[in-house]
């Protein structure tokens, strides 16, 4: 589950999705 949130993180910073302010 920790591996998801870093992915998330990394992923909003490569590409930030619509639902990140």
């Amino acid at each position: 589950m920790g591996e998801k949130v870093v992915t998330r993180e990394i992923s909003s910073l490569a590409a930030p999705l619509p639902e990140s302010p």
